[in-house]
């Protein structure tokens, strides 16, 4: 079975002198709680947007789905398939990779 959804975000007005847009976009699949966590912000004047999936339970439960993060623009598409993070686990850096990460215009 698979629960697929769709979520368009329209990140702008960001600038070098805005610490960053962060927005949270939160959807019932399977019957359980999905968090989409996304964040723009500039480093070093390259514009940077991370996107990344979370449950609502904890890290047992999030390894018993799979997600499959989907970007694109400019002709371009990037994908991102792993399994969701828990929402009850500390904040992670974005070395971790399991996030989505799109550099520049796209």
């Amino acid at each position: 079975m698979i629960c697929e959804f769709k979520c368009r975000f329209l990140i702008a007005d960001v600038n070098e002198e805005e610490t960053c847009t962060w927005m949270v976009k939160i959807i019932n699949c399977y019957g359980k709680y999905f968090c989409v966590h996304t964040e723009a912000f500039f480093q070093a004047s390259t514009p940077i947007c991370v996107v990344f999936l979370s449950l609502t339970g904890n890290h047992a439960e999030a390894c018993n789905y799979s997600c499959s993060l989907e970007i694109g623009g400019n002709g371009r598409k990037l994908t991102f398939e792993g399994i969701p993070r828990s929402i009850r686990e500390s904040e992670r850096s974005l070395e971790s990779a399991d996030s989505l990460i799109v550099l520049g215009s796209m």
